[in-house]
């Protein structure tokens, strides 16, 4: 079940290469899937402060850690490789555990990824590369995955107004 009060929504590039591994569940001794992966996410300034910024030898990005488990784990696997410009929905997760070898408590953090979407100017790409996604009513489709992307109109030019996005004429859907 989804956490209202405990989400955070990243937009970003994987950095470096996904980790995969197997878990396994106790209940029952199957094995789960699971990957672990960095989610290098740009701060908000404007041009002139992001120079500056890397002038000064300050970061401009911050780097999230997030894993997955699960059936997604699979699509995630098969279209998101290293680079790869996302969207996640994740929650906060703190943990401590006992090292084995030093006896000592160790503590930790991360990002639990419930969602994820491709990015708007990576859709663009994936319909290009034709990985197996259709255009479907300007969506693009995952071979019925569960993940809708919107697509860009061909203009990439916004509505001034929300009266533009109908043709003249038209009624609205709402």
């Amino acid at each position: 079940m989804f956490n209202a009060h405990n989400t955070c929504i990243f937009e970003g590039r994987i950095v470096g290469t996904p980790k995969y591994t197997s878990i396994t569940n106790h209940k029952d001794n199957s094995q789960i899937q699971k990957v672990s992966f960095t989610l290098a996410v740009d701060r908000p300034l404007s041009s002139s402060q992001k120079q500056a910024e890397m002038a000064a030898g300050n970061p401009t990005s911050d780097f999230v850690n997030c894993s997955m488990i699960g059936q997604r784990v699979a699509t995630f696997q098969q279209y998101c490789p290293a680079g790869k410009a996302l969207t996640v929905v994740c929650t906060y997760v703190s943990w401590k555990k006992q090292n084995q070898q030093t006896g000592q408590t160790e503590y930790g953090n991360g990002f639990n990824v419930e969602d994820f979407k491709f990015t708007v100017n990576d859709a663009k790409a994936l319909q290009q590369q034709d990985n197996g996604f259709q255009q479907n009513n300007g969506f693009q489709q995952n071979n019925g995955n569960g993940f809708n992307n919107y697509q860009q109109n061909q203009q990439n030019v916004a509505p001034q107004s929300n009266f533009e996005m109908f043709p003249e004429g038209a009624s609205s859907p709402f």
